[in-house]
């Protein structure tokens, strides 16, 4: 019997460069405890939280307030609504958009005029520019495929598990962000890191023969 691993698709908008950051994400890479969505810009990131009962907790930035916003939901409701969206406490506006991929992407898109309908309203002019910004291209904007980052997530996981990531920090702290196309792995005192490529199945194949990642 083949088992479907259950997924759905999160996105929100960066409050630092504008652009929208989506991503497929699978039950199997849930199942540790902290998740994180970061931005190309590198300036914010959402991260998934797992919680007790079988529920997860998602804190997501703002392009509205600039805070960041911190919801809890049951497993169910994450991986089975066809749309989930979490808006701003302080204006209305969404900031985070869950659900299937079709319907995020086009949840992300009307969030976008949105956004630029009241940029306007206060007097930017340049809305439009600041949402799209110039190193932002269409392979940014490709959904990872969940298969793919279930695969590389399982296979970090295995690397930490049996002490076979190294760095030169005397006391390493590994930790791993999703980027759009990779996932970056990094140890958070000395900053060592390294990207695992994460577009196709070829990708995840080549990291399944990894038996040892060296940071740098």
């Amino acid at each position: 019997m083949i088992i479907t691993p259950k997924q759905t698709c999160i996105a929100y908008r960066c409050p630092r460069c504008g652009q929208g950051i989506k991503s497929v994400v699978g039950i199997f890479s849930l199942t540790g405890n902290k998740m994180k969505l970061k931005c190309t810009c590198g300036e914010s990131e959402l991260v998934i939280d797992r919680a007790r009962e079988n529920k997860y907790t998602i804190t997501a930035p703002c392009i509205m307030c600039g805070s960041d916003h911190k919801f809890t939901l049951a497993a169910n409701s994450f991986f089975e609504k066809e749309l989930f969206t979490y808006p701003c406490t302080y204006t209305g506006v969404d900031s985070c958009f869950i659900g299937q991929a079709d319907k995020v992407s086009k949840a992300l898109d009307d969030n976008e005029k949105e956004v630029i309908e009241i940029y306007k309203s206060i007097g930017v002019e340049d809305a439009e520019e600041m949402l799209h910004p110039q190193y932002e291209d269409e392979e940014d904007e490709e959904i990872q495929d969940t298969d793919v980052l279930d695969t590389v997530i399982f296979v970090l996981r295995d690397l930490l598990e049996t002490d076979s990531i190294k760095c030169n920090c005397d006391s390493p702290e590994y930790d791993y962000t999703l980027c759009n196309g990779y996932v970056k792995v990094f140890c958070k005192n000395c900053s060592a890191s390294a990207d695992i490529p994460s577009r196709g199945k070829s990708d995840a194949d080549k990291f399944l023969e990894c038996y040892e990642l060296k940071l740098k």
